[in-house]
């Protein structure tokens, strides 16, 4: 089954999303910054049972960006999104950020969603390694001092020094073949993100609770953490787990960055036709 890439004009503002399949609508997100493209795997695989749509985000890929980031503003978008497309229920799918920004949308249009899939989802800010939280000083040192966004700027464009940059605050181990192909594809997807929206988006995330959002969910959830991960713990998976009242968590033997790869698809289509 093949996939192809689409564009469609939502409040003024070109979206791009990749399209295929037959059967119930699902929407997907990716995480930040990634894009989805015409040979993801995942959607591939879903779109052999399902009509799928792996929405691209403003300001990522081939869609454009909206006046303000902010979480709230995404979710209005993926709602005008699903009634462009006339379809008033879908399973939704989010990873990470896209996770993120799922159990927000959930929380918000109950009525809306037959199911949902989280995978390693940041929910508030306090959950996050030191490491990640760090950004707050990043956002506040571009704030303050106009250089940084040329010194920024430098960084992302210079080839030799910021895939070294990008991987240490990652945790990507490059020489894990799966890991490497996807860090490859976030520094290219990165890169085609403007510095100063990834500050916007990183800032939404520094001052995030989402815990009293998740209580609202009705939808059935299924969570996927995983044990290795070093950004989103197994713990916090346990945490979300609880908040969302029907929801079922399932561990996986993987990182953050390799998660999404590590999922059995039949752990996903099973769900889903449940």
């Amino acid at each position: 089954m093949s996939l192809e890439s689409k564009f469609m004009f939502i409040n003024g503002k070109k979206a791009n999303f990749i399209f295929g399949g037959n059967g119930e609508p699902v929407v997907l997100i990716r995480g930040w910054p990634r894009n989805c493209r015409e040979n993801d795997k995942i959607l591939m695989e879903l779109s052999k049972h399902f009509q799928i749509f792996g929405l691209n985000l403003p300001g990522f890929g081939n869609s454009e960006r909206l006046e303000r980031l902010s979480i709230e503003d995404y979710v209005v978008f993926i709602d005008a999104f699903s009634k462009k497309l006339k379809i008033p229920q879908f399973h939704l799918i989010g990873f990470s950020y896209g996770g993120m920004l799922s159990l927000k949308y959930a929380s918000v249009h109950p009525d809306k969603l037959k199911k949902l899939i989280i995978v390693a989802p940041p929910f508030y800010t306090d959950m996050l390694p030191l490491r990640a939280r760090s950004a707050k000083v990043i956002i506040w040192l571009y704030k303050k001092f106009s250089f940084i966004n040329d010194l920024f700027n430098y960084i992302i464009r210079n080839n030799r020094i910021f895939p070294v940059f990008y991987k240490c605050i990652s945790g990507y181990d490059t020489n894990n073949p799966g890991q490497k192909q996807d860090y490859e594809y976030t520094i290219e997807d990165l890169r085609r993100i403007k510095t100063s929206d990834c500050i916007e988006i990183v800032d939404n995330v520094m001052n995030l609770d989402l815990r009293k959002s998740c209580q609202k969910i009705e939808a059935r959830t299924l969570i996927l953490v995983g044990s290795k991960d070093r950004m989103i713990s197994e713990k916090s998976g346990e945490e979300l787990s609880k908040l969302i009242e029907n929801s079922t968590l399932i561990k996986v033997d993987a990182e953050h960055w390799n998660l999404v790869e590590t999922i059995s698809e039949e752990k996903l289509i099973e769900f889903l036709k449940d």
